[in-house]
């Protein structure tokens, strides 16, 4: 807060003293104290005054209120200006954690061990959504999206925000097989499919029929 001290017919200086967990300046943003302020005589009678410049004290209870005095220059009383503030907390976004690798078809939940009340956002939603109040996470496609939990912040706090990356796996696909499924004693058949290479061929029942594990 800021407050203009403009008086006239002055004999000297006026001092400006901050109540009990406050702090006072002459300078927007800078020089701030507990302890009380010179304001100069031909600065307070000009014609816009001195501007005194309050805020809250760090280590003050809040909420806190009190009165700014404003004494000497030949006042014939103490002025006082009422002054009140709350300390607000800045929001934590905290440590964001859950499962980080999804396959397609799967899901996966982000949680944060900050405030609560945030909102969960998903910057590639063509890879993955998230829903804003629970941070449940849907997969769309392969890839990776940074997904971010932000708290926003009030009093004057600027907005707090975490963020973790989910990434999507393909689901993998074993095809359709297809061979001649017939085969005589002495001969051989080989099957092939039509989904992922790489995969790893197994016979259920060895001593019937064996298969090469690679091809």
């Amino acid at each position: 807060e800021q407050y203009t001290i403009k008086a006239s017919n002055l004999t000297g200086d006026l001092t400006v003293t901050p109540p009990s967990g406050f702090e006072i300046s002459l300078t927007s943003g800078a020089s701030f104290t507990s302890s009380s302020i010179t304001v100069a005589q031909a600065d307070a009678e000009s014609g816009s005054g001195d501007i005194v410049y309050v805020r809250m004290a760090s280590a003050g209870s809040s909420p806190s209120n009190g009165n700014v005095t404003v004494t000497g220059g030949g006042l014939s009383s103490t002025e006082n200006i009422a002054v009140s503030g709350v300390i607000t907390a800045a929001p934590n976004a905290g440590t964001l954690s859950g499962t980080e690798g999804v396959c397609m078809g799967g899901s996966t939940t982000f949680s944060s061990d900050g405030d609560a009340g945030g909102a969960w956002t998903s910057a590639t939603t063509s890879v993955a959504s998230i829903d804003g109040a629970s941070g449940a996470i849907t997969p769309a496609s392969a890839g990776s999206s940074v997904i971010t939990y932000e708290v926003t912040g009030t009093g004057g706090c600027s907005n707090a925000s975490a963020t973790r990356t989910v990434t999507v796996t393909a689901a993998p696909n074993a095809g359709t097989l297809s061979g001649t499924e017939s085969v005589c004693m002495g001969g051989s058949t080989t099957f092939s499919s039509d989904g992922d290479a790489g995969g790893a061929w197994t016979s259920a029942t060895a001593g019937v029929a064996t298969i090469n594990s690679g091809t």
